[in-house]
C-alpha cells in the first residue's frame, strides 16, 4: 500500500488526506509480543500521560482488562484505557501471524487452530479467534467465519474484535449452506449479531424484505455496534436511488462510527458518490477502507477498483494506475485483480 499513499499524496493534492495516524489510534489497542521475559505489561492512559503494569492479565474484555500485579492484588482497568499490551505468544501464533501477512491463508488458519489449542488464556483465545475469521474470510468460508465470529461474541459481548464481523458489504450471492444457516439466524432474537450478520448476506435473496425489516429494528439496538452497522447496511439498498444530501449524511455519519468496526460501511458511500458523479468523494471514501486494514481482501479490492475508475473519471490517470498495480500486487488472488489487469492494459 505504500507506493499507492505516496501516489495519493503526490498527485492528488485535491483530495484530502485520510489522517491515518489519528484513526489507528483510535482502532482496538495492539497485542506486542514480549519475547524476553513472559511476562506482561500493560500501558495505561492517565491524565498526565500514561504508566505501565507489570504482571499476569487475567482477563482482557471490550469493558476491562484484570491484571495480577507482582504483589499479587488484582487491578482492574477500563479497556478504553488500555493503550498497548505486551504478553507472550505460543510459538503456533507467531507462526501464524507470519503465515497471515504472506497471504497463506490456509496454512495460517491451521496455525491458528493449533495456537487456540496450546495457549490456555481465554482472553487471548478470544483474538486467536478473530484471525481465523479474517482467514476463513480470505478463503471465501464465510458460513465458517460467520459461526466463528458468533463464538467470540458469546465469549464476550463487548468483544474488542467487532472489527472482524464477516458482515457482507458487497453485492454476493451466499452458498446455499449459508443461505440456511443465516435464514435461522434471522429469527434468533436473543442474538442481534446472528440477526446482523444474516440479514447483511441474504439482502440478495429471496429474503430481501425480511432482511430488511430486520436491520430496521435493529438500528434501535441498545448495542450502539449493532446500531450503526444496521444503519449503514441498509445504505446498501438505496444507493440507486439517494439523493446526493443523503449520500453526504451517510458519509458525515460513517465519519462518527469508531474504526474499531472496520470501515466496510464507506463501500456503499462510495458508491453513492459514484452514482451522482461526484468522483473525488467516491474515491475518498473508497480508500478509507484500504488505508484502515479491512481484513476482508475482497471487499478491500474491489474499492480500490473503484476508486482507481473514479481517479480515471476526473482525469487522474497515474493515480489510478498506482491503484490497479496495487490490486495486483497485494490483491492478485482476487477476483478484482483481472479487471485491474485489464484497465492497465487499456
Amino acid at each position: 500500500m505504500a507506493d499507492c499513499l505516496n501516489s495519493m499524496k503526490e498527485n492528488c493534492r485535491s483530495i484530502p488526506r485520510v489522517p491515518l495516524g489519528a484513526c489507528l489510534a483510535m482502532a482496538s489497542v495492539f497485542f506486542t509480543p514480549d519475547f524476553v521475559t513472559g511476562a506482561d505489561a500493560v500501558v495505561i492512559a492517565t491524565g498526565k500521560g500514561r504508566i505501565t503494569k507489570q504482571g499476569e492479565i487475567l482477563d482482557y474484555t471490550g469493558n476491562q482488562l484484570v491484571i495480577r500485579t507482582s504483589d499479587g492484588n488484582q487491578l482492574p482497568i477500563p479497556a478504553k484505557r488500555v493503550i498497548d499490551v505486551k504478553t507472550s505468544l505460543v510459538p503456533q501464533h507467531l507462526a501464524a501471524d507470519r503465515l497471515f501477512e504472506e497471504h497463506r491463508f490456509q496454512e495460517a488458519l491451521e496455525a491458528y487452530r493449533l495456537a487456540q489449542q496450546n495457549d490456555s488464556r481465554i482472553w487471548m483465545r478470544r483474538q486467536i479467534l478473530s484471525r481465523q475469521v479474517s482467514c476463513l474470510q480470505s478463503l471465501g468460508q464465510h458460513t465458517r467465519a460467520c459461526e466463528t465470529f458468533f463464538l467470540i461474541v458469546q465469549s464476550d459481548p463487548s468483544t474488542q474484535f467487532y472489527d472482524a464481523i464477516p458482515l457482507a458489504w458487497q453485492t454476493v450471492e451466499p452458498s446455499s449452506t449459508l443461505r440456511q444457516r443465516a435464514h435461522g439466524w434471522l429469527q434468533d432474537r436473543q442474538f442481534p449479531a446472528a440477526r446482523l450478520l444474516a440479514a447483511s448476506w441474504v439482502l440478495p435473496t429471496e429474503h430481501r424484505g425480511q432482511a430488511i425489516s430486520v436491520l430496521k429494528e435493529l438500528r434501535s439496538n441498545g448495542d450502539q455496534r449493532v446500531a450503526h452497522l444496521a444503519t449503514a447496511q441498509l445504505w446498501r439498498t438505496q444507493v440507486a436511488t439517494a439523493s446526493l444530501a443523503e449520500v453526504h449524511r451517510w458519509n458525515d455519519k460513517a465519519a462518527g462510527i469508531s474504526p474499531g468496526l472496520g470501515q466496510g460501511f464507506y463501500f456503499p458511500v462510495g458508491q453513492a458518490y459514484f452514482q451522482h458523479q461526484q468522483y473525488e468523494a467516491a474515491a475518498l471514501a473508497l480508500m478509507r477502507i484500504p488505508i484502515l486494514g479491512h481484513d476482508d481482501r475482497e471487499l478491500t479490492s474491489e474499492s480500490l477498483l473503484l476508486a482507481a475508475a473514479a481517479l480515471e473519471k476526473v482525469e487522474r490517470p497515474d493515480n489510478a494506475h498506482a491503484l490497479y498495480r496495487e490490486i495486483l500486487t497485494t490483491y492478485s488472488d482476487t477476483a478484482s485483480a483481472t479487471l485491474a489487469r485489464v484497465r492497465l492494459n487499456e
